[in-house]
């Protein structure tokens, strides 16, 4: 999940509140970052053998179903990047069909959410070319939408492919931060699952969620007093100060620090790609409930036999564009 997600996720199941603006609006220098990516990297390799939930198969299909529409999206940019399409809509219609629909293995006859997760392998000339879409192909898809109810629901994927390209182009500044995602989410999920495990301390799960909380807020305080002030440091500094966290021995008190820093670093390291994964967390959210109401719209089998009957024509013409014949 992305950082923001996973703040109000923390916030949530910790029932304590903070203050992400507390964060944001502090100007972290070079140094700071790089020590902060230092101490989550160090603290993963710590704790790895922690493994991630694994989705549920329902969940698999829905975050399948969603993938083979951001990957038709994709293609579309593709397209008019290639001067082939002019219409970010209609063209990421039109790889949809071509991607998943316009095949001899549907996943409407399967079920196998792999026959959704192939797109990539689809679209060049070791599958089916289907990114290099022609006229030809673009007048047997209109046919076929015509003919189905899918007509609608395409129009929602170029609705979607038009939101796609406005987020990009918003967020290009903080293409940086992205490559802080995985690292921040993976440290959140650790985090947070070792939270909720508790410590043997003899202290309800709700005062080590306390406990966290105001070690949150300490942190973020040093850092406003100290923005040079180093993660080793403050570690350290808790660690000795015989005054706080009284309820726990060494062990448990050197992990709630740990763990407390790493939500910290983690949220600030993803500050910087917080708002771009926050708005593709939603466009993601919209395409797996908008699959999930219309995604068995998108197939007819009469109509789809009418499609078939003419595909080896389309296919030749198709090869002759990509071969440059």
């Amino acid at each position: 999940m992305a950082a923001a997600e996973a703040v109000s996720e923390f916030e949530n199941t910790t029932q304590a509140k903070f203050n992400v603006e507390n964060f944001s609006n502090l100007n972290f220098n070079d140094t700071w970052m790089a020590d902060a990516e230092t101490f989550l990297n160090d603290y993963l390799d710590s704790r790895s053998t922690y493994s991630t939930a694994i989705l549920s198969q329902d969940e698999e299909l829905q975050e399948a179903k969603a993938q083979s529409i951001a990957y038709s999206i994709d293609c579309a940019e593709w397209s008019i990047a290639q001067n082939r399409s002019n219409d970010i809509s209609t063209e990421a219609g039109y790889m949809f069909i071509s991607h998943y629909i316009d095949r001899k293995d549907y996943f409407w006859n399967q079920g196998n959410p792999a026959l959704l997760l192939d797109g990539e392998k689809r679209s060049g000339p070791d599958g089916a070319l289907a990114k290099w879409i022609t006229d030809s192909d673009r007048q047997s898809y209109n046919t076929y939408m015509s003919s189905t109810k899918v007509s609608s629901s395409i129009q929602k994927i170029g609705k979607l492919a038009s939101g796609v390209v406005s987020l990009r182009g918003n967020y290009e500044t903080l293409i940086d931060g992205l490559k802080y995602f995985d690292l921040t989410r993976n440290v959140f999920s650790t985090a947070l699952a070792e939270l909720l495990n508790g410590f043997d301390t003899g202290s309800t799960a709700i005062d080590v969620y306390k406990d966290s909380k105001w070690l949150i807020d300490q942190i973020t305080s040093e850092f406003v007093k100290d923005p040079n002030v180093s993660l080793d440091a403050l570690f350290q500094q808790y660690m000795t100060d015989d005054t706080i966290l009284l309820n726990y021995g060494n062990v448990e008190k050197e992990a709630l620090i740990q763990n407390s820093m790493a939500v910290v670093c983690s949220y600030i390291l993803g500050g910087y790609a917080g708002v771009a994964d926050t708005a593709l967390g939603i466009l993601k959210s919209t395409m797996i409930g908008f699959t999930i109401e219309t995604y068995t719209d998108f197939f007819n089998y009469v109509a789809w036999l009418s499609l078939q009957y003419g595909y080896s024509g389309r296919y030749a013409i198709r090869f002759s564009d990509y071969a440059g014949i």
